[in-house]
């Protein structure tokens, strides 16, 4: 199995759970925080709707910076699920293209001009990617938990299914 088929795999996995967990987060409740310290619940849900839309400009450029992708602030629960509909389109479009050798290529990830790592594009999509959307998609599940949304199962029925 080649790269691309299988990155597009583990996000044909990954992105339904996504978007169950997107679509159990409260349109009331976007504002709120558990703590002074942390993302409103709106924010955090924009950042992971938006995640795999961002990634793909990887495939594409040599260097990643997050930080000049701009997003406008969503204050809307359809924005959001709009936002990860988008997402979702976009990586699925750029994984079925992308040739084969891409993914060997090496990119560098900055943040606001200023270079962290530089890694093979294929590991940087399977790790960074796909790790950093179940951390925060994770972190979701703590504030509905906390919220007393039910929180859906991922990998298996939750404690409220």
């Amino acid at each position: 199995m080649e790269i691309g088929e299988l990155l597009l795999k583990e996000w044909n996995r990954e992105g339904p759970y996504t978007r169950k967990m997107l679509e159990r987060v409260p349109a009331d409740k976007l504002s709120w925080k558990p703590h002074n310290k942390s993302r409103a619940l709106g924010s955090l849900a924009q950042h992971v709707a938006g995640l795999a839309g961002r990634w793909s400009h990887v495939l594409g450029n040599d260097v990643f910076d997050p930080t000049v992708i701009k997003q406008p602030e969503l204050t809307d629960k359809d924005g959001i699920m709009r936002l990860f509909d988008q997402s979702d389109a976009l990586l699925t479009e750029c994984l079925k293209k992308t040739g084969e050798g891409e993914y060997d290529k090496d990119f560098t990830f900055s943040l606001a001009g200023k270079h962290q790592f530089t890694m093979s594009k294929g590991l940087g999509i399977s790790m960074l990617l796909f790790g950093h959307l179940i951390h925060h998609r994770a972190q979701l599940s703590v504030y509905l938990r906390m919220l007393e949304i039910p929180v859906p199962g991922m990998y298996g029925p939750s404690a409220d299914e």
